[in-house]
């Protein structure tokens, strides 16, 4: 199957050949009385050419920086969406690497807006605390905490699934992930392995589980990828 051009390169591209012409037309339409206009500076092009090949090489750079800015500013100045409200229903929020950052602050949040959480991150004194925090903020709410390492050979998902095997997760928040500094070759395959189950075999694994049980029962909610 052929691939066409994008719909607006045909009309580029007769704008771009219709600027010389234009440009005669409008010094051939300037009385010779008027005085010379003043000479451009020298880091700008003289020629039709070179404004032509200044626009080509701006609008690209132009395009990213906009397309970088616009998410930006949305995220800077945008409300965020109450889950509990978009998905009616949803009872149970569930985070990965809550124990601190940004888990521990997406577990507040969640919290804020009236969903329990489920809290999983490693067994150690951050998660004990971001869950005594939770639960002396919010008494009303079911916090529950998951201690577990997200490492291959380890049984993570039962214990995530024993923890929810008797509520409906209907928001998962897949954010555990850390980074392996250094030279591949000099790293320890061991933690190699550990960077790849934690940062992607168990989202999958997480994500799953939980989108089986809400698409057999009918059930609205969301997956969500975080990095930082």
């Amino acid at each position: 199957m052929e691939r066409s051009a994008p719909f607006f390169i045909p009309s580029l591209l007769a704008l771009l050949c219709s600027l010389p012409a234009a440009a005669a037309a409008a010094a051939a339409a300037v009385p010779a009385s008027c005085p010379a206009p003043a000479a451009l500076p020298s880091y700008l092009p003289h020629s039709t050419a070179g404004a032509v090949a200044l626009l080509v090489l701006c609008v690209p750079g132009t395009f990213w920086l906009v397309a970088y800015l616009v998410p930006q500013l949305w995220m800077a100045f945008g409300s965020v969406p109450d889950l509990k409200k978009k998905y009616p229903g949803a009872t149970y929020a569930l985070v990965t690497g809550a124990g601190s950052g940004i888990g521990k602050a997406l577990c507040f949040k969640l919290a804020s807006q009236g969903l329990n959480v489920v809290a999983v991150s490693i067994d150690d004194d951050f998660l004990t605390a971001t869950g005594a925090e939770l639960r002396k903020a919010y008494p009303e709410l079911d916090i529950r905490t998951v201690g577990c390492t997200f490492s291959p050979g380890t049984p993570y998902m039962e214990k995530i699934i024993e923890a929810t095997k008797d509520v409906t997760v209907q928001i998962v928040f897949n954010n555990a992930g850390f980074i392996v500094l250094g030279f591949f070759e000099q790293a320890p395959l061991g933690k190699l392995l550990a960077n790849v189950e934690c940062n992607a075999t168990s989202t999958v694994s997480i994500t799953h589980h939980f989108t089986q049980i809400m698409v057999a029962r009918r059930l609205k909610g969301c997956v969500v990828f975080t990095g930082g």
